[in-house]
């Protein structure tokens, strides 16, 4: 199993509800640990403003990313 971080936007933005993978350069971000992609997301977090935005880990399988 590998790890993402969801970016969650509330629907109580002004630009309205979203969510999208983090990404790097256009690249989607994987983690092969849950503590990393943990340790991500709080970062994430605590550098973040709004407090319409969060985000949340997913574990995935490798061979299949839905």
């Amino acid at each position: 199993m590998k790890y993402r971080v969801l970016a969650i936007r509330s629907a109580n933005s002004m630009f309205g509800a979203a969510q999208a993978y983090c990404k790097d350069d256009g690249v989607e971000l994987h983690f092969d640990t849950k503590e990393l992609a943990d340790q991500y997301a709080d970062h994430l977090d605590s550098v973040t403003t709004s407090k319409n935005v969060s985000y949340e880990v997913q574990e995935y399988d490798n061979d299949n990313r839905g």
